[in-house]
């Protein structure tokens, strides 16, 4: 039985001895490993003894922790586990930006092309009404800025969102340049003014091609005398202009001087200078001038509902592909465009609406908090057009103020005029095109 005795308190030791010995190196204060021990019946010498045993080396001078907190295989697998799937994260991330962002900026880039692309209709707008003041005689090219300004009453369409050349301080920046082989013609003398080029991006305020700014995916925005604008790429600048039928030679100071303040305010014609000529009655106005009036017009109207219809999908891009509010699309539409002309049609000057501010143009209501994915065919439902209200069913509250016709916006980005017939055919009564 001793014998036997004496076995079981040698195991009991053992046991104890590796418990302790597990518990130091798992970092358990010494008093509590002790305290423990003496409860169990064990003598303050062996204790001693337990406590003076060497620990391996690997666990020598390590911290304290508590008990039970030692990192095993399996707390090093999923440490490493965490760590891939945090890398995973983040290269997603990196691959959505790299898909995203260019998109993005091609939006960005694309909203300063159609911007400047508005400006130059306006200005052209503004020349040809200059021109119609004065028997078709366009402004001299050393003074068109101050004397087409009585028509444009805005500074900002001078100047290209994407131009970046530093103007000196004070001076009034001009980001466009008209032709010197238009400067005092007769426009009825040019041949075809859809073919003559007139007022174009470029680094001066009056020259030929060889001034031309290329701001735009290395291309330059053109504007013509009929009024219309378009992009040229570098490749096919030179070109365009060698073709230009009846460009002339430049007259230089012999142009006709700004109108009177009766027909807008401009600046005292200079001493000596040419007098205003006599005003023609208006039914001896040329008929191609009011048909190039009124196409400028629509020109100008087609670029504004463009660079809306872009605000829009940037809108709804930052939104969860939502269509905005109908009901307050301007304050949404706004932030992406910056500039609020862009909200009034030339043909409904000052804008027929006035909240919040002078507007021309409405919305489809129906579409109203949609997502674009929703939207079966986005090519065929009108967003915005030339309108009576700021929102609505547009069957009833569209405008044609465009000789018969209304501009319409739809919701894949493009826009295109549409005559009063074709419209009720599309769109009869109470048919909201919500798509």
């Amino acid at each position: 039985m001793k014998g036997a005795d004496a076995m079981s308190d040698e195991v009991r030791e053992q046991q104890a001895r590796v418990w302790a010995r597990q518990r130091r190196e798992a970092g358990m204060p010494e008093d509590d490993i002790r305290e423990e021990l003496s409860r169990r019946g064990f003598s303050d010498p062996w204790i001693d003894a337990v406590m003076a045993e060497p620990l391996p080396e690997r666990v020598q001078g390590r911290a304290p922790r508590a008990p039970g907190a030692g990192c095993g295989m399996g707390t090093l697998f999923w440490v490493i586990l965490g760590l891939g799937c945090l890398g995973m994260i983040v290269l997603a991330a990196f691959v959505v930006m790299g898909i995203t962002m260019p998109v993005f900026f091609r939006a960005r880039e694309r909203a300063g092309s159609a911007s400047c692309l508005s400006n130059l209709k306006q200005l052209e707008l503004a020349q040809l009404m200059y021109a119609q003041d004065y028997n078709g005689m366009l402004p001299p090219a050393s003074g068109w800025i101050d004397l087409q300004m009585p028509y444009t009453k805005n500074e900002q369409i001078y100047l290209c969102p994407e131009d970046s050349t530093p103007f000196m301080p004070g001076a009034f920046p001009v980001s466009y340049a008209m032709n010197v082989a238009v400067s005092g013609q007769d426009t009825t003398k040019l041949g075809n003014p859809a073919q003559v080029p007139s007022l174009y991006d470029a680094t001066g305020p009056f020259g030929d091609h060889t001034i031309g700014a290329f701001r735009h995916n290395d291309g330059a925005n053109l504007g013509f005398l009929d009024g219309h604008v378009k992009w040229i790429g570098r490749s096919a600048w030179t070109a365009t202009w060698t073709a230009a039928p009846g460009a002339g030679t430049p007259t230089g100071s012999g142009a006709p001087p700004p109108p009177p303040s009766s027909a807008a305010p401009a600046p005292a014609p200079a001493a000596g200078s040419q007098q205003p000529l006599e005003q023609p009655a208006p039914e001896e106005i040329p008929e191609g001038h009011v048909r190039a009036t009124e196409t400028a017009r629509r020109s100008v109207c087609v670029s504004n509902l463009k660079q809306l219809a872009l605000g829009q999908l940037m809108y709804a891009q930052d939104y969860d592909e939502r269509m905005q509010p109908a009901a307050t699309w301007p304050q949404g539409t706004e932030p992406y465009v910056r500039n609020r002309d862009l909200f009034i049609c030339p043909a409904d000057h000052p804008g027929s609406m006035q909240s919040p501010w002078p507007l021309s143009y409405g919305m489809n209501e129906a579409l109203t908090g949609q997502e674009l994915g929703d939207i079966a065919a986005p090519a065929e439902v009108p967003s915005l057009m030339d309108a009576t209200a700021i929102a609505g069913d547009p069957a009833r509250m569209v405008e044609f103020r465009h000789e018969g016709a209304a501009v319409v916006s739809f919701v894949d980005g493009h826009v295109r005029p549409l005559e009063e017939s074709d419209w009720h055919t599309r769109w009869p009564a109470g048919a909201d095109g919500g798509g």
